[in-house]
């Protein structure tokens, strides 16, 4: 078996698109993860197997009950080793799917609430902007005990993720470095950067909740700084509410 025809050919099956292009889309961070894209010009992909989540790229219990029973021209740990290359290959960026935006994701992905960051893009747009040979699906929330992964598709194992995470709804975009993926040991970097159009990407900027006025004002000095054009307004948990 091919680890790389079979890595090419299965892409199409495993991406999934979510049923609206139009939903709204969330990616929270440090306001100096912010900095950083703009200088880049682009989007951070994390290698895939530097996910604190070990059960992430990994095969299910009834993949390898099947595989065992011996129906197939590979073995549980043959398969599992191919997933591990193409883990140690792929890198990942990643997107919380929602209309309105989370409070648990704030605090999440953030490491001061008082000077967070998050952008809001949709499914279609970030699409539209990333190079081909990135593709964006959205992640199904299994149990690894019961459920089963595709065994055929090298693809499936990164976007699958246990049910407790279930919260993220995350969209998924993947690149792989299929020079990495020939060789024996995977990629040797532990993230790349891909350049996209920022500005067409961007829907709205927002800033945490708990933030200053002055931190409010230096995202949007900040910004204007890198000639983008983007609407930057405070988190709509900031809202009072009508009647107090």
């Amino acid at each position: 078996m091919d680890a790389e025809s079979l890595f090419r050919e299965s892409r199409q099956r495993a991406f999934e698109a979510p049923a609206d292009p139009r939903i709204k889309i969330w990616h929270y961070m440090d306001f100096t993860r912010l900095v950083n894209m703009l200088e880049e010009r682009g989007l951070f992909f994390r290698r895939a197997d530097s996910f604190a989540d070990r059960f992430e790229g990994t095969i299910s219990q009834p993949v390898h009950d099947f595989l065992q029973q011996g129906r197939e021209r590979i073995t549980p740990e043959q398969y599992a080793e191919m997933v591990r290359k193409v883990r140690a290959s792929s890198f990942v960026n990643c997107w919380h799917m929602n209309e309105s935006e989370s409070a648990a994701m704030w605090k999440l992905f953030s490491s001061s609430t008082a000077q967070s960051i998050c952008i809001q893009s949709t499914y279609a747009r970030l699409r539209e902007v990333l190079p081909e040979d990135v593709h964006l699906g959205t992640v199904k929330y299994i149990s690894y005990d019961r459920d089963e992964i595709p065994f055929n598709d090298f693809w499936w194992p990164l976007l699958h993720k246990r049910k407790s995470f279930e919260y993220e709804r995350e969209l998924r975009a993947v690149w792989s470095d299929m020079e990495a993926l020939r060789g024996d040991g995977g990629a040797r970097r532990a993230g790349v950067w891909k350049q996209v159009d920022l500005q067409r990407l961007i829907e709205g900027v927002y800033v945490s909740a708990e933030a200053d006025r002055w931190f409010l004002k230096l995202v949007r000095k900040v910004l204007r700084r890198y000639d983008t054009e983007l609407e930057v307004r405070q988190s709509d948990l900031a809202d009072e509410p009508l009647f107090d």
